[in-house]
């Protein structure tokens, strides 16, 4: 069993049934799973067998979908790459895991300029219409013609996912997801947030994000509609509000505060959506109760989890309103135990690491064993990450694994800012921070001690790291100092040089 099982069924049961819609396109269940046969038989039309890797580099699509859901019909190992990703960042992820096949777009080849000649790459045509039609034929200058033959190749233990995400020292670290951890994954979500057939989901972030890309496949393994939007715009997520209604939304929270700020400007007549999930960074209380006003009939749910553990707790519309700074109670089938840094569970109210342990937990990091056994202790994953609980279950999140940023949504590392940013000459040292957004939740800030007295502006910084990272993982602010304190170990202390420009009050 794989996770396509289920998008055959629904092709038989409900073919005519919208599977995945977007502003201009629809296509059915039988659509999708005709449209991934033929993607599978491609795959496996090149002498070879499952458990071979796929590497896409697209933007959000309806051909993404079907790329994914065929791969894993294939018995593939897909890699979605970040089209935001710098083309250092591409080849390294490139380099690390060599792909069997590159599936990407016309507008991303320039991101291969140093590897498309070692790796094998599929180019396909994107059907960005300006006409709402409802068959599907761009995938047919690549695809096999065998439609009604199932090529189903995986078991629920095959990898049906990689993962990446630059590391602590900027190389790109792989996470392993199988089959069967997405099925344990499905079950508690259709729980948990009351999901199902009947529903309309839309996860308007980029399908290359675990959040969104989940949000897709359970929707089509629960023979639900997904409605894809090509990328995030508030006003056009107003825009879908006013036709659509009773959806369930997949949204960070930063998403979130930009549709009700341009509702506040345009205060527009729209359906509320039946439910709003939220994860990748705490959404303030300040939002939510905006959000309680603006969208009053809407469920609010929140749920802290990783990359590696999936669902680890949640905080359903009950828990917003009593206890909101939490991240909530355990997830369904989930685990927590919170240690002291002898391994001892602490007592209620007290600090400690968390442990969790579930069905959905990650099969290791991809080449990286001895990383794998470090976080892994029998059936308990620990996930670095430091909390509290309270009398009634509450988890309560006081501090993140070593210096992460998580700026709307997404993860940064301070290493690999610094690094880069010490390779200008008339840098002496720099440290990245995060530091508190009312936005964003978290920036990036600068500390730089120059040279001399030669100095660069803001811009300049960040055209200087265009070269090498990402756009969001570029400094938001940047200030010069004399000199950076120190631990009494030796290491840069980070919090003092927040605590003495923003004050602690500010960053809690």
């Amino acid at each position: 069993m794989n996770i396509a099982d289920q998008i055959k069924s629904f092709a038989i049961i409900s073919p005519d049934k919208t599977a995945i819609q977007t502003k201009k396109r629809k296509l059915t269940y039988q659509e999708l799973d005709l449209s991934t046969n033929k993607v599978a038989h491609a795959l496996l039309d090149q002498n070879r067998s499952k458990g071979c890797k796929l590497a896409i580099i697209m933007d959000n699509s309806i051909e993404f979908l079907q790329v994914f859901v065929g791969a894993a019909k294939a018995g593939w190992s897909a890699v979605p790459l970040d089209p935001k990703w710098s083309s250092r960042e591409v080849e390294l992820v490139l380099e690390e895991c060599a792909p069997e096949l590159i599936v990407t777009e016309e507008a991303y080849r320039g991101k291969l300029k140093t590897t498309i000649h070692r790796f094998h790459v599929q180019t396909i045509e994107i059907d960005r219409g300006q006409e709402i039609k409802t068959s599907d034929k761009t995938l047919d200058n690549w695809t096999s013609d065998f439609p009604n033959t199932y090529p189903l190749d995986a078991c629920q233990e095959d990898i049906l996912l990689i993962g990446f995400t630059s590391g602590t020292t900027g190389k790109p670290k792989g996470y392993l997801r199988s089959h069967l951890t997405w099925f344990e994954s499905f079950y508690a979500t259709n729980d948990e947030f009351n999901i199902g057939y009947h529903d309309r989901i839309i996860a308007p972030g980029p399908l290359v994000h675990s959040l969104s890309l989940y949000a897709a496949i359970h929707t089509l393994f629960i023979g639900a509609e997904f409605y894809l939007m090509e990328k995030f715009e508030a006003g056009a997520f107003l825009d879908l509000l006013i036709t659509e209604s009773n959806l369930v939304v997949y949204m960070v929270p930063t998403m979130v505060q930009a549709v009700i700020e341009e509702q506040k400007k345009q205060n527009r007549t729209i359906y509320a959506p039946k439910a709003i999930i939220s994860s990748g960074a705490k959404w303030s209380q300040e939002s939510k109760l905006e959000v309680a006003n603006y969208l009053y009939t809407t469920n609010i749910y929140e749920f802290y989890g990783s990359s590696e553990a999936s669902f680890i707790t949640v905080l359903n519309p009950e828990g917003n309103k009593s206890k909101p700074d939490s991240v909530g109670r355990a997830f369904r089938h989930v685990e927590i135990s919170i240690r002291n840094k002898d391994g001892y569970e602490v007592e209620s109210g007290d600090i400690g690491k968390i442990f969790i342990k579930s069905n959905m937990i990650f099969s290791g990091y991809f080449k990286m064993d001895e990383e794998s056994k470090r976080v892994m202790h029998g059936e308990w994953l620990e996930t670095g990450d430091y909390a509290k609980r309270d009398e009634d279950n509450f988890i309560f999140i006081v501090g993140r694994a070593k210096n992460m940023i998580i700026s709307g949504g997404l993860n940064i590392y301070p290493e690999e800012i610094e690094r880069v940013l010490n390779g200008l000459d008339e840098i002496d040292e720099a440290v990245i921070v995060g530091c508190p957004d009312q936005y964003w939740g978290e920036k990036p800030v600068a500390f730089i001690k120059w040279k001399a007295k030669q100095t660069l502006t803001l811009q300049e910084v960040k055209d200087y790291c265009s070269r090498y990272l990402a756009s969001f993982k570029k400094p938001r602010e940047m200030i010069s100092v004399d000199s950076f304190p120190y631990t009494s170990s030796g290491k840069i202390a980070r919090t003092q040089l927040i605590d003495k420009y923003w004050g602690s009050e500010i960053y809690e």
